[in-house]
Parts: structure tokens; C-alpha cells; sequence
């Protein structure tokens, strides 16, 4: 039913009900992607990486703005958009996907002061702080009569595995409704919404997104940036109510929590510093801000 809803109002591209979404390279053939192919049919080894990024996903559309005009000669780069996996990645010394292999640890790191804290013995230098969200709006569907979180009957959020994205959104939700209606009303409020909440899989910027195209809930709390990059790629499929400010000019309201990011070192490499350096230019702070991320 929620299938044919998608192919019904034609959302966007949808292949084996997955959302399509945008990709950092250009679409060549032979192109293997689609269907039930996600990844299980290309395989690689890789032990030989000119530079491991290891991030939080959130900020996926400016880094690979970025990585475009900073790879260059390098060979082999390697970044992953997904929850914040560092210390696991640094502890095994190899990252899988499917049946991709990275046999390589990572040169930075980047990621909430949870993460940074998390990984301090690895750090080569003191972590700077790069960028800042502005706070959380709702997703939903088009055309959904959603207008508030006192409206919201359900949320599709964070897997339990995101830790830090899933308690962002539940205590952004509590501390806004106690700061509108009290604490008694906003327990009421959340518990009524997890009791029927929502998740496709552990990495949630794409996550809450499928689950509203699978009718699997009605809305979900999102970062302003990648509910405004979803909303951007698919117009008619999705938009989102912002909670403090408007869609052009986000104010967050008291309690909708506002995050910022770090990056560190994780060895003393020439190309670790120069990405740091990158990151730290203007040319990145008008990436990110194209974006709707602000700098700390």
C-alpha cells in the first residue's frame, strides 16, 4: 500500500521501494546500483588508502561538495557518511560494507565532543570545532496537515544504534514541549509519540525519509540541513514545518537542541592537515552555509 502511494504521487525516483537518492559521482554505465543490488554485488579489498575519513553523516551534502575539489591527485580516498563509527573502525583497523573491505584505519575524525571524547587517545592534535546546526524541524510527507509537534500522533527517527542523533530528537521533543506546555504534558506528548515510532536502519538521514515514503509514520524530527536537502531533491515528495524561525531563516526555539561538530587529527600526515586546512577555509564556510549549516 505504501509502495503504490509512492508510485501513485511519483515522489522521486523510488528503485525496489528505496529512495534514489543524489550520488557524489555522475551516473555512467555499466552502473550495477538499483533493485535489490545495494552493494552485495560489488566487491572490493582495499589496503591501501591515500585518505580515511571517518564522519558523522549529517553534513554528507557539504562533504562531498568538498571532496570533489580536494581530492586531486590523491589515490584511493575513502569517507563514510554514516553514524559516527570512529572508535570501532580505530579498534578493528578495517571498516565492511556489504562486501567492501577497507582494510585501513582513518587519518581524521570528525564528529560530535561525545565521539572526540570517545577516541581521545588516538587524537593527534586538540579537536577544533567546524560547524553548527541550526536546531530541528519536522519532516513529513506533502501535503500532510502536521503543523506543530503537538500534532505529531508518531515519529520516524534515529535507530537506536545512532545514540547520539536519537537522543537529540526525543530531548529536543521534551524540552521544547515542556518549555510550551510544562513537563507533565511534554512526558504525555513523548511518550505517546515513541510508543509508535519508526526506523529504517541505523543511518538516519536517510532512514526517517524512507519510512515517511513507506507510510511507516507520519512525520519525524530532522536537522533544519537535511530536512532542507531532502526537501531540495524532492520537492513533491516531502517538506518540513520549522520549529522556531521560517523554512529561509530557521530560529530555533527553546529546547530544539542546536549540535556542532569537530574534526581532529588522528596521525601527523601531510594530507590529514591539508583536509583540516580545508575544511577550516572559506571556500568550505560557503559550502556549508549553501547548505544551511552555519560555522561554530
Amino acid at each position: 500500500m505504501s509502495y503504490l502511494w509512492a508510485l501513485l504521487l511519483r515522489p522521486c525516483v523510488v528503485l525496489g521501494g528505496v529512495i534514489d537518492w543524489p550520488r557524489n559521482l555522475e551516473r555512467e554505465e555499466p552502473d550495477l546500483s538499483g533493485g535489490a543490488n545495494i552493494i552485495n554485488d560489488l566487491n572490493i579489498r582495499m589496503n591501501d588508502c591515500g585518505l580515511f575519513i571517518s564522519t558523522s553523516g549529517n553534513y554528507h551534502m557539504a562533504l562531498g561538495e568538498l571532496m570533489g575539489e580536494f581530492e586531486g591527485e590523491l589515490h584511493n580516498v575513502v569517507w563514510t557518511t554514516s553514524r559516527p563509527i570512529t572508535l570501532e573502525v580505530l579498534e578493528a583497523k578495517r571498516l565492511v560494507l556489504g562486501n567492501v573491505l577497507i582494510d585501513c584505519v582513518p587519518d581524521v575524525a570528525i564528529g560530535p565532543w561525545s565521539v572526540m571524547e570517545g577516541i581521545r587517545e588516538y587524537w593527534e592534535d586538540e579537536p577544533i570545532a567546524f560547524m553548527k546546526n541550526q536546531g530541528n524541524v519536522i519532516l513529513v510527507r506533502k501535503g500532510s496537515n502536521i503543523k506543530d509537534i503537538w500534532d505529531m500522533d508518531d515519529i520516524a527517527t534515529s535507530d537506536i544504534s545512532e545514540p547520539g542523533s536519537y537522543r537529540n530528537y526525543r530531548d529536543s521533543m521534551y524540552n521544547m514541549a515542556k518549555a510550551q506546555k510544562g513537563a507533565f504534558k511534554a512526558r504525555r506528548l513523548v511518550d505517546r509519540v515513541y510508543r509508535n515510532r519508526c526506523s529504517w536502519g541505523p543511518i538516519m538521514h536517510r532512514g526517517i525519509p524512507q519510512s515517511l515514503i513507506n507510510g511507516e509514520c507520519e512525520a519525524g524530527l530532522m536537522f533544519y540541513h537535511l530536512a532542507l536537502y531532502t526537501v531540495r531533491h524532492f520537492p513533491d515528495a516531502f517538506d518540513f514545518i520549522p520549529l522556531g524561525g521560517t523554512k529561509d531563516n530557521p530560529d530555533p526555539v527553546k529546547g530544539n537542541k542546536v549540535s556542532t561538530l569537530y574534526i581532529v587529527p588522528l596521525n601527523d600526515s601531510e594530507v590529514a592537515r591539508r583536509l583540516i586546512d580545508a575544511y577550516m577555509s572559506d571556500r568550505f564556510t560557503q559550502i556549508l552555509n549553501s547548505h544551511g549549516i552555519l560555522r561554530p
